[in-house]
Parts: structure tokens; C-alpha cells; sequence
């Protein structure tokens, strides 16, 4: 058996709302977000922050942020490693042949 987070009434497994208050008892939004992925996409930082503010009461939302934000971190990695080895390659290049 579970509780209301409003008022307390205890509640059946299977109940959708409170019988006391109304409320509902699962999480506002299980359904992942497209645009809090592009988000944490194009900003990690934030995207970051929305799943820990976010991961109990909108776990969807929160864990789209977050998938955005991981992939987001791991291209820009990738693209300063790339741009690393592509100016060194060349200027090695560069300095035999001349």
C-alpha cells in the first residue's frame, strides 16, 4: 500500500488518484521530451541540471535532458579532439616538406 503525497490517505496499488484529495498519484510525466533532449543537446550544463532537479517528478523529461546532454558532452569531445589532431597533422606536414 502506498500514500498520498497531499494528504496522506493510503492508497490501493492500483489507484490513479487519491480517493481523499483528488490528486493524482503516479508521475506527472512519464513520456520523454524531444525538445529537453535538444536541450541538453545544444546546452549540457542545463541539461544536466534539469535531471537532477527533475529525475523524481518528471523522470521522462529528466532522462531525455540528461540522454541529450551525455550525447552533446561526447560530440563536442570529439569534435575538439578531431580539430587537435587534424592542426598538428598539418603543421607537421607542413614543416618536413618546407
Amino acid at each position: 500500500m502506498s500514500f498520498c503525497q497531499q494528504c496522506g490517505t493510503q492508497l490501493p496499488e492500483e489507484a490513479v488518484c487519491c480517493s481523499g484529495c483528488g490528486a493524482k498519484t503516479g508521475p506527472e510525466d512519464t513520456g520523454r521530451s524531444f525538445g529537453f533532449g535538444a536541450l541538453g543537446f545544444f546546452f549540457p550544463l542545463i541539461g544536466m541540471l534539469l535531471y537532477f532537479v527533475w529525475y523524481r517528478k518528471r523522470p521522462g523529461p529528466a532522462k531525455s535532458a540528461l540522454i541529450g546532454a551525455i550525447i552533446g558532452v561526447v560530440i563536442w569531445l570529439v569534435l575538439i579532439l578531431l580539430g587537435t589532431f587534424s592542426s598538428s597533422g598539418l603543421t607537421t606536414i607542413t614543416s618536413v616538406s618546407g
